[in-house]
């Protein structure tokens, strides 16, 4: 992936990573990986289904849980493991 890395969580295996999506044109822009230790690709997040143009914005930690929210209004409780999502809620 090309993009710039804006936000980055260290995890004791791995790390996650939000690309820049502003100058992206995309209309669906999944801007959220996670690489392992030796750096290779573990997961790419995916944006909710039906949620129209969107793309990551942030990440945080929640409770000791990785939350990341889309442009849409969405906030996703990722499993750290798989990206798999866990929880989705509409937040807007």
């Amino acid at each position: 992936m090309a993009s710039d890395i804006i936000q980055s969580l260290d995890f004791p295996d791995c790390r996650v990573v939000l690309f820049d999506w502003s100058a992206n044109k995309d209309y669906r822009f999944e801007n959220l990986a996670c690489l392992n230790a030796d750096g290779s690709l573990r997961w790419m997040a995916a944006l909710p289904q039906d949620s129209g143009p969107d793309c990551f914005v942030g990440m945080a930690l929640d409770n000791d849980q990785l939350r990341a929210n889309s442009m849409s209004g969405f906030a996703l409780w990722l499993d750290i493991q798989t990206g798999s999502a866990l929880k989705t809620l509409f937040t807007k």
